[in-house]
């Protein structure tokens, strides 16, 4: 490989091939040679330094470059005049032939001299440089033969023929995107050769980038940018010169080649390019003679011309940069025809519905009979995909096409479940149509519960569930609606749990095997039997999701089911790496969806600001009217960080805010009432609290849904605030007892409430067990509250060090939290020392006083200290005094709380 003045040229064998036409030129073998390559190849500079070097030296070099348009024997002319310097009898004959004196006899050239006079002014015109020959040697080189004036082609083929045995060299170069004529009659003369450029191959463009850059991964950065240029040696250097440049500036170099190199490519390739760019990135190669009205042969040869360009691979960009050039040379006028032509070429070959769909979109042109069908089933499929985005402006465009009633009701719910992603709020106006539509059968399948999930969502149930009657009730139930009805079951579950049962009778009797069936059946697994191999299950579902995008809606309750498992962090990560999700991450209900969930995760680990501003969020992502019955999940988060951060008065406003009435009757309705009830209970008024509790109770049996979970934790403690603790105490021993039926974080809880029933000394071991417990769910808050309560029982026992550490503890992390009321009532005394921090400990504190240290502050003996690092009891002792002194406390109880916590309670 070589390189001359910072450019990729030529490879050995290339230049090889000239020096040795150079080498017989120079000693009297006349030769000619013809350069040929695509656009960008490089063959302009591989001339440039065969002509810099020793073959040229001494001799009489005579260049020009050859237009399309040229007037005849303008190339001859530019050449004569060239050599003017050297012959006045050149330079006369150009000055003729600029002034068009001679153009009279060249009349018909195309009869190979046929007439006498256009015969004897080419013999003049040849004889100039064969004599120039004679008294030195001379070179002649055309650029863009390919172009050249039919005189000037019949002149130049006519001197090579005679070069032979002279000191004269002939060199044209020439794109061979297309077979000239003068290559084919050049190649035919035994001393002319053809010296053809070649795309780099990935190796060499290895060791270009090594010996460039220097570069030690030359190689990786090799394959990317050989698979960006097909190895063209323009575009090549031009992105190797980007790379040099600030961001601002980057792929304009590259943007200039592609421009050079496409703008140098014959029309036929040039339409090609356009077509493919348009088309792009579901273009089909093998339908452009038919969308471009070409014929096979010249198709195939437009595309190889791309291809050789370095611009195409396989009939598509290879680099988007690429695409957008050649794009931004058209408008969208110029494009419509295209993609209208390669919507039917693509329906009448059989092509998916989303395809042709793109196209139809793209020409805005919906009259053909049958693209209301298309563009309906492409809608259904994106919307499935979740790629709401692209189904509604497949929607609208079918909107304007002529469609029958069963295509029209289709496209309405369609459209509903397109903008209940993006515009939840403009759902409320298809709902009517939708009733309609299903009472008189005109929605079928997939989409008619989709029109169902809809009406319960927005609060009409009486309408859906009559719906969901006719469509599973009549005979045998068509087997799509089954499948649809097991795909959506999950979430059914949450619009209307009553209906749980029911649903299960009427499922199909064949288990599902698809993606999003198989996706609601893990989920129901994992909430029947909560545990390690339920959340296994559940982190298999999602991990599927990432990689299926059918997977949208079974995701929504699976993170649900997370919550449900006491793992509100792997919830939170989860939230993190779907909201990116394509097609997806710009839709408003997606994203208010899963700030809700954000909300209530942060809630189960403390993190009251962080719950509140989350659920303000997914409350101000989506109006009111858009929420529909799920307004109370939000909403109960809300209310409930508010609760705790003591702005009780705040938090009852929102939950008087109107709410649709039939909420009450779904999932959404459980944590509403929960949320008032606890509400009830921070403003005194337990009998109220008592029957929002109990009303939850109420529901679940009647919705056959027997479940352990705060509601009768919260019933318990409005039945301590009645007095009524007997009642109480039974109701949380049933709970408790329940053993893996109950998780973590209810029977922390339940053990808390507990406590409360029963004698100081026996308290402790219960508010203990319920620290540990509720250590283990995440649930910080409640563990604080749990702390609080240890805390105060160990003072009423007079155990004053365990009461203070324990406080300490329970007032770092309420500081943690932001529960101001918690905050308010563990405030240490001023006669409390105050917290050295970790950092500075860190100063002052040995690494192995650091160890003794976090072990005394959780309450380990010197003797079990000592056993456990492995030291002796003396050992202990001397570090211990150590730690005293360097803290400045006075013994074990008052080592900083900082030492007694993990590092997830940390700040």
């Amino acid at each position: 490989m070589t390189r001359v003045r910072d450019r990729i040229v030529e490879s050995d064998d290339e230049r090889t091939q000239l020096d040795w036409l150079g080498a017989g030129f120079r000693a009297g073998r006349g030769c000619a040679a013809v350069i040929s390559g695509p656009p960008g190849s490089g063959k302009t500079e591989l001339i440039d330094d065969f002509l810099a070097g020793p073959v040229a030296r001494d001799a009489l070099v005579l260049r020009t470059t050859a237009a399309a348009g040229d007037a005849p024997l303008a190339v001859i002319a530019r050449l004569l005049h060239g050599a003017g310097r050297v012959s006045p009898r050149a330079a006369g004959m150009a000055q003729l032939l600029g002034e068009g004196t001679l153009g009279a006899t060249l009349t018909d050239l195309d009869h190979h001299d046929a007439q006498d006079g256009a015969a004897q002014l080419l013999h003049s015109l040849r004889r100039i440089p064969l004599d120039l020959a004679e008294r030195q040697p001379v070179i002649i080189c055309v650029d863009a033969a390919q172009h050249l004036d039919p005189a000037s082609r019949h002149c130049l083929l006519g001197l090579a023929r005679r070069v032979a045995g002279t000191r004269l060299m002939l060199v044209l170069e020439e794109d061979f995107t297309l077979d000239t004529a003068t290559t084919a009659e050049l190649l035919a003369l035994p001393h002319c050769r053809h010296v053809r450029l070649a795309a780099l191959s990935l190796p060499r463009v290895a060791d270009l980038i090594g010996a460039r850059l220097d570069d030690r991964q030359a190689w990786n950065r090799a394959a990317r940018y050989h698979a960006a240029t097909g190895g063209s040696r323009l575009l090549l250097h031009a992105l190797l010169t980007d790379e040099q440049q600030p961001a601002a500036a980057q792929r304009q170099a590259f943007t200039r080649a592609v421009q050079t190199v496409f703008g140098r490519l014959p029309e036929s390739a040039r339409t090609v390019g356009l077509a493919l760019a348009v088309l792009d990135p579901f273009s089909e190669p093998e339908l452009l003679p038919t969308i471009l009205g070409l014929d096979a042969p010249e198709a195939k040869a437009a595309l190889a011309a791309l291809a050789d360009a370095g611009l195409v691979d396989a009939g598509r960009f290879r680099d988007p940069v690429a695409r957008e050039t050649v794009l931004a040379g058209t408008t969208a006028a110029a494009r419509g025809p295209l993609h209208l032509r390669a919507a039917e070429a693509l329906h009448e070959a059989g092509a998916a519905p989303r395809t042709v769909a793109r196209h139809l979109v793209a020409a805005g042109d919906v009259t053909h009979p049958w693209a209301a069908g298309v563009l309906i089933e492409a809608a259904g499929q994106a919307l499935h995909d979740g790629a709401p985005q692209e189904a509604l402006a497949q929607l609208r465009c079918a909107g304007r096409a002529p469609a029958d009633e069963t295509q029209h009701a289709t496209a309405v719910a369609l459209l509903a479940h397109a903008e209940w992603w993006t515009r939840p709020d403009a759902g409320v106006r298809h709902l009517d149509d939708l009733v309609t539509a299903l009472a008189d059968g005109r929605l079928r399948d997939r989409p008619a519960i989709l029109a169902v999930k809809h009406l319960f969502w927005y609060g009409r149930t009486a309408d859906a569930t009559a719906a969901l009657n006719r469509l599973t009730s009549d005979g045998q139930p068509d087997s799509a609606v089954l499948l649809a009805l097991d795909e959506a079951g999950a979430w059914l579950g949450f619009m209307a749990p009553g209906l749980g049962q029911q649903l299960a009778e009427r499922a199909s009797a064949r288990r599902g095997t698809g993606p999003r069936t198989r996706g609601a059946q893990t989920l129901t697994v994992a909430l029947r039997q909560p545990g390690d191999e339920a959340l296994a299950l559940v982190e298999r579902l999602l991990q599927r999701a990432l990689l299926d995008p059918r997977m949208v809606e079974p995701i929504l309750p699976t993170l649900g089911a997370l919550l449900y498992l006491d793992e509100p962090d792997r919830a939170l990560t989860w939230c993190d790496v779907l909201g990116t999700r394509t097609g997806l991450a710009e839709a408003p209900m997606w994203q208010a969806i899963l700030d809700s969930i954000r909300a209530q995760a942060a809630l189960r680990l403390g993190d009251l600001p962080a719950a509140e501003r989350r659920a303000q969020s997914a409350l101000a992502r989506i109006p009111a009217s858009g929420w529909g019955v799920a307004i109370g999940t939000p909403r109960a988060a809300l209310v409930l960080a508010m609760i705790e951060m003591g702005r009780v008065e705040q938090a009852a406003d929102i939950l008087e805010q109107p709410h649709p009435e039939t909420m009450m009757e779904t999932s959404f309705g459980l944590g509403f009432l929960y949320t008032r009830g606890r509400l009830r209970l921070a403003q005194g008024r337990p009998q109220e609290a008592l029957d929002d509790f109990r009303a939850i109770g109420d529901r679940l049996d009647r919705w056959g849904m027997k479940t352990q979970s705060l509601w009768q934790v919260g019933a318990a403690r409005a039945l301590l605030q009645l007095g009524e603790t007997r009642s109480a105490r039974a109701m949380l021993e049933a709970q408790i007892s329940a053993g893996r039926a109950v998780s973590a974080r209810v029977r922390g809880a339940a053990l808390r409430a507990l406590a409360q029933t029963s004698s100081r000394r026996k308290q402790v071991p219960i508010l203990s067990e319920a620290v540990q417990v509720l250590h283990t769910s995440g649930d910080k808050l409640e563990l604080t509250h749990a702390l609080a309560d240890l805390s105060e029982t160990y003072y009423a026992m007079g155990e004053s060090n365990r009461a203070r550490m324990t406080a300490r503890r329970a007032h770092h992390l309420a500081r943690v939290c932001r529960a101001e009321p918690l905050i308010a009532k563990l405030q240490p005394s001023r006669a409390e020392p105050v917290d050295a921090t970790p950092e500075a400990a860190a100063t002052v504190l040995s690494e192995a006083e650091h160890r003794v240290a976090v072990l005394a502050a959780h309450g380990y003996s010197n003797r079990e200290i000592a056993h456990k690092l492995f030291i002796t009891n003396s050992t202990v002792e001397q570090h211990l005094t150590r730690i005293y002194r360097k803290l400045d406390v006075g013994g074990r109880s008052n080592l900083p709380v900082w030492l007694q916590l993990d590092p997830s309670e940390q700040p």
